[in-house]
């Protein structure tokens, strides 16, 4: 008796091992997606549509075709957008459709667009990006009268061509005819509605309020035209995923618009995801809520057994582990796992999300037999897949996670300190996850005792997130709580206390060090055009658009007064002085003189944006301070023409004398908005004879300055655009930009900036003129050295 039920146990145990390690072992097999081939599901990306001509109209007609299409597939249960918005697929063909394989898509969808003899020309492609091959339709020609049935065309022809390339069976279709007759009962606009849509699209990425307003004329002809209305919904409430009063507002307004028939379930359900996604890196409570909304609209739309549905798992289970709810986590990222292996998904970038998140799940409940393989089959995938530094980084920082908690401080620090590695070499290091990073290194080192390399540590974590405006971020204050933590164990208590003050009023906190825990793939730097991260982007788009040129008078606008911008001073000098040794200076000798220069400026082309030409006090005294500094650096005085006019009229002259007694100074009259190119390659532009036009050879240094003038009085998506002319003006050349209290750097040859510092907040009082420093240094730069201390 007692032996059965010994061996009852002992089978139930056996089973009970085999079936946990079954999820293990699947891993090996999933590195290849060629394995993948059977699918319940299409799981398709929409590429670019390309216009067979430079024609803006028709590239733009390409655009909303190209989104008027997405939403009809939509509506198809057995077809699975990839990318289901379009908000991570690229313009480009080529870099959409390795990006589209990499996410977990089988097939793409594609299109060529044509215009000839009043009718619009559409070949549609199909290809299997698994085995590289396509397949391409006759040709549907569509006059404008008929456009609206085209997006429908469109996916019946797609339909066709994977029966061609034996994607489906002939009873297997893709589109069942139940859609096919749904979606040919759909509303479809008239070509005006559309040509507003079209429109609308390509706006979107520059200003989301002009691209509502072609919405609101599209709809004003076509009323029922649920894709703008849809398109308005999410772009009115973009700014809404981070507040609890903004989740109530836009749910309110969803059902609202769903009850009278505006607004699409699907879109809905996929914009929620989205909101949760974006607001998983500051408030994983409220990401948890909007997971939970999508999920909740998914199911009523039957997509619970779908690759969204699955997405919203992994995020609800990643927001479980920040609140260290191993168990419940674990139930969630198992069910998505399952769904993405019955959905073929293997070898994509969401089975390494899986395979990420299940490790980080089994190391909570202090697992590593079960964690240890997972970590090694998201690597594995990863390689395969050829991740991005910001994944592969990810994955690094988890595993120092979960040796840090395990007690091995030595390996953690190891771990940490070769994902900081990976995103320093990847220009990702403006990014939250490397604060994450440096505070568990900081963290592992205060176990370790090491109180002064952690001190170091906490500096820098500090003074980065001060850098990119990440002072809400948690890992800034655990560093500020584990700064007082080191100083109270060296004894230094009063610094103690006032570290201590700095992250709560009453002075008080746990007397442990405190660490980041596991994070996902929403904690990955997000691409951007212009900056190497979005922290970057946020924290330069906060500074613009706090007043309005037309509403001041003309004291104000030409403001300034000696020594406002000295900070500016101070910084060119310790660059240029080669033996002041410093982490930061080094960096920019390298990256912006190419070790080259002398301590006064010769080669170095510096352009001072709205210097305050016509203060007839002081004209233009922060370029002349320059000036007079570098004797041998080129300065230019960049101001509005009406401020121009008033300098050469109503300044005294002797004053206009002490600015031009600088040989190396010149006025250029130009709105700051303008190609630089253009305007110094105008000789009209330059009033002053003899002092222009100047030249911007390439490979030339050149700082420009733009701090109490168009960096305030112009609106973000204005400022944005005239970075990236700047950008792509002055591409062959390194640029040092001062752009209100930020310091940026462009590498050479690259097109976007990296913020590498901060200077002081004297001179940006913009009421009172005061030379205060707040007890701050002239300027802090950003440490990227490898802490060859820490060997």
């Amino acid at each position: 008796m007692r032996f059965s039920r010994f061996l009852s146990y002992f089978l139930l145990l056996v089973l009970f091992l085999s079936c946990q390690k079954q999820m293990v072992s699947d891993t090996s097999s999933e590195s290849d997606p060629k394995q993948s081939a059977n699918h319940r599901s299409a799981l398709l990306a929409v590429l670019p549509f390309r216009p067979s001509s430079a024609d803006p109209e028709l590239r733009q007609f390409a655009l909303g075709l190209r989104e008027l299409t997405r939403s009809v597939l939509l509506g198809y249960e057995r077809i699975q957008l990839v990318d289901p918005l379009g908000s991570s697929l690229s313009e480009d063909l080529e870099d959409a459709e390795k990006r589209a394989f990499a996410l977990g898509a089988r097939f793409a969808l594609s299109a060529d667009v044509g215009y000839s003899n009043g009718r619009y020309l559409i070949s549609v492609r199909l290809t299997d990006l698994l085995e590289n091959d396509s397949e391409e339709s006759d040709t549907i020609e569509a006059p404008g009268s008929a456009l609206g049935t085209v997006p429908y065309d469109i996916t019946l022809r797609m339909d066709e061509l994977a029966l061609e390339l034996g994607a489906r069976t002939e009873n297997g279709p893709w589109i069942s005819r139940r859609e096919q007759d749904l979606a040919d009962r759909r509303f479809k606009p008239s070509f005006d509605a559309f040509e507003y849509y079209s429109n609308g699209v390509y706006r979107e990425s520059n200003s989301a309020d002009s691209a509502i307003r072609y919405y609101r004329k599209a709809l004003a002809i076509e009323p029922y035209f649920r894709e703008a209305q849809d398109r308005i919904f999410r772009l009115q409430n973009r700014g809404n995923p981070y507040t609890l009063n903004g989740f109530n507002y836009t749910t309110q307004q969803a059902l609202v618009l769903m009850r009278r028939n505006q607004l699409s379930p699907m879109v809905v359900a996929l914009t929620y995801q989205e909101f949760g996604k974006r607001a998983m890196g500051r408030n994983r409570d409220l990401a948890n809520r909007w997971f939970q909304e999508s999920n909740r609209w998914l199911y009523l739309e039957g997509r619970y057994r779908s690759a969204y549905y699955a997405d919203n798992q992994n995020g609800i289970g990643s927001a479980f582990v920040y609140f260290n709810k191993g168990s419940e986590a674990l139930t969630r990222f198992q069910s998505a796992y399952e769904l993405q292996k019955e959905l073929g998904m293997q070898g994509s970038l969401a089975m390494v999300e899986s395979h990420l998140n299940l490790a980080n799940a089994y190391a909570i409940q202090n697992n590593p037999g079960l964690s240890l393989p997972h970590y090694a089959a998201a690597e594995r995938i990863c390689q395969a897949a050829n991740c991005s530094p910001g994944i592969v980084a990810l994955i690094q920082y988890n595993k120092g996670v979960m040796f840090y908690i395990r007690g091995i401080y030595q390996t953690s620090i190891e771990s940490s300190r070769q994902a900081r590695r990976t995103l320093i070499q990847a220009n990702l290091g403006n990014s939250q996850l490397h604060l994450a990073t440096l505070l568990n290194i900081n963290a592992a080192l205060l176990h370790q005792r090491h109180y002064d390399d952690a001190l170091r540590i906490s500096d820098a974590l500090a003074i980065r997130a001060r850098s990119i405006g990440e002072t809400n971020y948690p890992p800034y204050k655990f560093a500020l709580h584990n700064t007082a933590f080191a100083l109270q164990k060296q004894g230094r208590t009063l610094e103690s206390i006032q570290a201590r003050k700095q992250v709560s009023w009453s002075g008080q906190g746990p007397n442990r060090p405190l660490y980041e825990t596991f994070l996902s793939f929403h904690d990955v730097p997000s691409p951007d055009p212009l900056f190497q991260t979005d922290s970057e982007r946020q924290q330069v788009a906060s500074y613009t658009g706090a007043f309005k040129m037309e509403y001041h008078r003309q004291n104000v606008r030409s403001r300034t007064y000696p020594g406002r911008q000295d900070d500016t001073n101070i910084l060119l000098r310790d660059i240029l002085y080669p033996r002041k040794r410093d982490a930061g200076l080094d960096n920019l000798r390298k990256h912006w003189l190419s070790g080259e220069s002398d301590s006064e400026g010769s080669g170095i082309t510096f352009i001072d944006v709205g210097p305050g030409l016509a203060n007839v006090q002081y004209p233009a005294v922060t370029s002349r301070s320059i000036a007079r500094d570098f004797r041998r650096m080129q300065v230019v005085a960049l101001d509005l023409p009406e401020q121009v006019r008033l300098f050469q009229y109503q300044v005294p002259g002797y004053k206009k004398k002490e600015l031009l007694a600088h040989q190396n100074i010149s006025v250029l009259s130009a709105d700051g908005r303008e190609s630089l190119k253009k305007v110094f390659a105008d000789p009209s532009r330059w009033p002053i004879d003899g002092r222009g036009p100047l030249r911007l050879d390439s490979g030339t240094p050149v700082a420009i300055r733009m701090a109490n003038s168009i960096d305030i009085y112009l609106d973000w998506n204005q400022m944005e655009e005239v970075l990236i002319q700047l950008a792509a003006d002055l591409k062959e050349n390194p640029v040092l930009l001062c752009f209100n209290r930020s310091i940026l750097l462009k590498k050479k040859g690259s097109s976007k900036f990296e913020i590498v510092g901060y200077v002081s907040i004297r001179g940006f009082h913009h009421n009172l003129e005061l030379l205060d420093r707040g007890g701050d240094p002239p300027y802090t730069l950003i440490d990227d050295s490898d802490l060859n201390f820490l060997d």
